[in-house]
């Protein structure tokens, strides 16, 4: 339950009636729920008209006895399946409450009360011990009065808010919640009423979307009844409190109002509105302003948790009537997982944002933890690199924003990038993340040659030999050797020795040996590797006119020398066969799942064996297997079932190609290509010329290639020893009650958690913020939530086409050159590698380090997220495997389907009979 000060102590029989600042006011088992919200919201200095709560105590004291023994018989007769009677049951309750009369002494207090107040007019609102908490809301159960006058029908309307708890409504809500008839209770709050010449509802988060960095408010003219009965279309405003904008205003009807009754002067009725009156905006913005504040401050006042607040204007006053914890939303406080340094970043409203960046480059469901550090790391890298690639407005802006798992890149960042640093030519194949209304004029922007000249004369001169054209690449390679040790951090048990405060030095330690390296070589990927690939695609494109139509693709194909990921799955395929080859072992993959099978191999002298073999492997690699990038997931040094279901998806086959055997076949036909290619290009004009140009960026492209997997090994291993800090952090945490487990590290934001640590994290209940965030993580990492490729103002913007589907023929983007036919196989996780089949096409969202085992059995991959850069398609193309892009392709294709994934021209064809498909 939120608040603090909500107490449960016991009343006196005698407390049958206090006022809101009295101490008792906030005692949530002797006012209920909205008595004792608007008595802390009183206490506090918020500006709540005045009044009093006739008490639980009152309640029971009018209703036990014997008509509460009436009462209990005539509920327990009750068929809930019966609307009919359950309506007629509840009915029968209610008019012998409504009968009821009260005892002397409380409709003395309830009277002397009244008049103690001073206000003519009351409303008479029914607050209930479950309504208004998070954890049920009863809101709109139980009745409310409005503009009532005079004590005995005070006393009438009080008895009429007891009967309410037994309209067939109430009665069927707590049946199905389980709560007690006889256990649920009823406190009746009286509350000076005001005459509000506008009035409505406001809401210190969006209930939509779950944003909480919105305000939305719902204000029509008179009393709030009529939006709250629904008789009326409200004006509604969407604010961003902190920034002081009022994102969106759309004008309501505002059909009617409700007002006093001032013939009979005792409760309200509605009428019609002026035409004028409709179609005016019922705050003005300096008062939009002013009552998200307001908003604001009570949602403080109560831990940061997002409330649903009545309010009422008037006399030029903004008066709280009511505010309770909003429900039914599953809040993350995104925004809060935001580090000082990004948030202070140029936001404007005017921004795309796309989710193609993280597609690309992040793949995977990113939990806040990892988020909060590396789009800081990355934004830096940005800065760093302004001043050499001339662009100060990329200096200020900001790059990133989280949402609901997803790292939302800025869209803006790409564009200042293309015009700052790309000639027009290249610019058409780098428009990824860009939205497509805005790529003609990115395309059109002017940048000639001496431009171009200029940008690399400052990336020599600033960066040095870390950006030198071609140093750079050993001087990256220097980076990665100097650096392993460190990098490798501590072990969990050398972490656990640690104090707190070296705790944490150690991790900012290892943070800033990855901006180190980020922000150094971060220029050399975006205009360097960038420019020779997009130069070595134009360069085939337009020279070259041979009879290999994919001779891109076939050079492309594999890389020169070994990397890192191929020495790791070479051995991986080692122990595969080391198993096949022995029939116990074998055996005893087959009898046990997961773990269990390295368990059961310690009992016999072949698995003994194999087990020797594997620790070394394991060791060596112990900080790869992951399903994507972020520090979440865990790693074969973490859970030995991930290579459990590796060698389960590579001992599918029978006939695995010997990746040696293969590479040498790759390497074969890249030599027969390039010859012919070079054959090609010196048959033409200028053919010498053309033939160095050639081998001078294929060499380069090439190099890259290596290099860049070389990174991934690199940061992956910095990534794991930052996994197991940040988890030993989370385990102190959890040992002091903060955390659940250890794993809830994740769900915090850096300074978050630093906080948390060194004892000074204010906010939402920690708890409260772990649980949406892993909500909405877990949502998409699964796939069961699709978030939109673009948004902007907090709202989806569906720029992005779906596929379309014509004769089983579906249209995507090309990544990996070839053609093939096959089975396709539905994979959402990395979990499910298992599943793969030898000759199958695998389609999944997108793929990482622990997926690459699979490429040596499928012979082709669908991809949902990422460009020609995205780790599944360079895979791909190192693996000589068909690969197409295909947005919401784990939807579009049927697992099981015999498919044709054509890498050439980016088309999948559906062979077999299936449902009917929709885009």
């Amino acid at each position: 339950r939120r608040g603090a000060d909500m107490t449960t102590a016991t009343p006196s029989a005698a407390s049958y009636v206090t006022t809101f600042d009295h101490p008792d006011g906030a005692t949530l088992s002797l006012v209920g729920g909205k008595g004792a919200n608007l008595g802390r919201l009183t206490t506090a200095g918020f500006p709540v008209p005045p009044g009093f709560t006739v008490t639980t105590a009152a309640f029971k004291a009018t209703l036990s006895g014997k008509i509460g023994e009436q009462i209990k018989k005539m509920a327990a007769t009750i068929d809930y399946g019966n609307a009919a009677q359950l309506d007629q049951k509840a009915a029968a309750i209610r008019k012998l409450i409504e009968a009821a009369p009260l005892p002397a002494d409380i409709e003395q207090a309830v009277t002397t009360q009244y008049k103690a107040l001073g206000a003519e007019f009351v409303a008479v609102r029914s607050s209930g011990t479950a309504e208004d908490l998070a954890e049920a809301s009863f809101a709109g159960q139980h009745d409310t009065y409005l503009d009532i006058r005079g004590a005995d029908a005070v006393v009438d309307a009080v008895r009429r808010c007891w009967a309410s708890m037994w309209t067939a409504r109430a009665t069927s809500y707590r049946h199905a919640h389980g709560f007690a008839h006889d256990q649920a209770s009823l406190a009746v709050v009286v509350q000076t009423m005001v005459e509000s010449e506008v009035s409505g509802v406001m809401f210190t988060a969006n209930p939509m979307t779950g944003n909480t960095e919105e305000t939305v408010i719902n204000a029509s003219w008179g009393l709030g009844e009529a939006i709250v009965s629904g008789i009326v279309t409200p004006d509604q405003y969407t604010v961003l409190v902190e920034r002081d904008i009022i994102r969106e205003k759309i004008i309501g009807a505002k059909e009617k109002q409700c007002i006093r009754n001032t013939e009979t002067r005792q409760g309200t009725v509605t009428q019609e509105v002026t035409e004028s009156q409709r179609a005016a905006q019922a705050l003005s913005d300096a008062q939009i302003l002013a009552l998200a504040d307001l908003g604001d401050r009570v949602m403080r006042h109560n831990g940061g948790y997002p409330q649903d607040t009545e309010w009422g204007y008037a006399g030029g006053k903004f008066y709280l009537l009511q505010s309770r914890p909003v429900t039914g939303v599953v809040f993350s406080w995104d925004e809060q997982v935001e580090i000082a340094h990004t948030r202070a970043l140029s936001d404007h409203e005017h921004y795309v944002w796309s989710r193609a960046w993280a597609d690309e480059q992040w793949c995977g469901a990113i939990a806040p933890l990892t988020y909060s550090y590396r789009a800081r790391m990355f934004m830096m890298a940005y800065q760093y690199s302004a001043p050499m690639w001339g662009s100060r407005e990329l200096y200020s802006t900001r790059a990133f924003k989280y949402h609901r798992g997803v790292a939302y890149f800025n869209s803006d960042i790409d564009r200042l990038l293309l015009e700052a640093t790309c000639l027009p030519a290249f610019r058409p194949i780098q428009l990824n993340n860009i939205p497509p209304a805005q790529r003609e004029a990115v395309c059109a922007k002017p940048y000639g040659w001496l431009d171009y000249l200029k940008l690399y004369l400052r990336c020599h001169l600033v960066g040095g030999k870390t950006s030198g054209l071609f140093s750079w690449f050993d001087e990256m390679r220097r980076f990665f050797a100097d650096t392993e040790l460190q990098a490798s951090g501590k072990s969990r048990d050398e972490l656990k020795t640690l104090s707190d405060r070296a705790l944490l030095k150690h991790i900012d330690d290892l943070l800033a040996l990855e901006i180190k390296f980020t922000t150094t070589f971060w220029s050399n990927y975006y205009v360097y590797a960038r420019d020779a690939n997009l130069a070595f695609a134009l360069l085939m494109a337009n020279w070259y006119d041979g009879p290999n139509k994919s001779a891109h693709a076939q050079l492309m194909t594999g890389v020169p020398e070994r990397n890192s990921t191929w020495s790791e799955n070479f051995e991986l395929w080692s122990l595969t066969m080391e198993i096949r080859h022995s029939k116990s072992v074998m055996k005893l993959m087959t009898t046990h799942e997961g773990a269990a099978f390295f368990d059961a191999a310690k009992g016999s002298k072949e698995g003994k064996a194999f087990l020797a073999h594997y620790e070394k492997f394991r060791t060596t690699h112990s900080h790869r297997g992951h399903a994507d990038r972020d520090m979440f997931y865990a790693r074969r040094g973490d859970d030995l079932a991930i290579d459990y279901r590796l060698f389960k998806a590579l001992l599918s086959s029978n006939d695995i190609t010997d990746p040696e055997h293969h590479e040498a076949e790759l390497a074969k036909r890249r030599d027969e290509v390039t010859a012919e290619v070079i054959n090609n290009l010196s048959k033409q004009p200028l053919g010498a010329l053309r033939v160095e140009a050639f081998k001078l960026v294929y060499r380069y492209v090439q190099r890259f290639m290596v290099v860049r997997d070389d990174e991934r090994y690199w940061i992956d291993r910095s990534t794991y020893s930052l996994k197991r800090a940040f988890e030993e952090m989370g385990s102190r945490l959890a040992q002091r009650g903060l955390f659940v487990d250890a794993s809830d590290i994740h769900f915090l934001g850096k300074d978050e958690g630093f906080d948390l640590m060194n004892g000074r994290y204010v906010g939402v209940d920690v708890k409260s913020k772990i649980a949406g965030r892993r909500h909405h993580f877990e949502k998409y990492r699964i796939k069961e939530a699709t978030l939109p490729l673009y948004y902007s103002q907090g709202k989806a913007l569906h720029m992005d086409a779906g596929a379309g589907i014509e004769d089983g023929r579906i249209a995507g983007t090309p990544t990996a050159g070839g053609k093939v036919t096959g089975v396709a196989r539905i994979v959402k996780t990395v979990e499910g590698i298992g599943r793969v089949r030898k000759g199958e096409i695998l389609v999944t969202n997108s793929t990482d380090p622990g997926w690459t085992p699979v490429f040596m059995i499928i012979t082709g991959i669908v991809l949902e997220t990422g460009g020609m850069l995205a780790h599944g398609s360079m895979l791909a193309r190192e693996y000589g495997l068909p690969a197409v892009q295909l947005p919401n392709a784990m939807k579009l294709i049927p697992d099981g389907a015999r498919i044709t994934v054509d890498g050439d021209r980016g088309i999948i064809e559906i062979h077999d009979d299936v449902p009917a498909l929709t885009a």
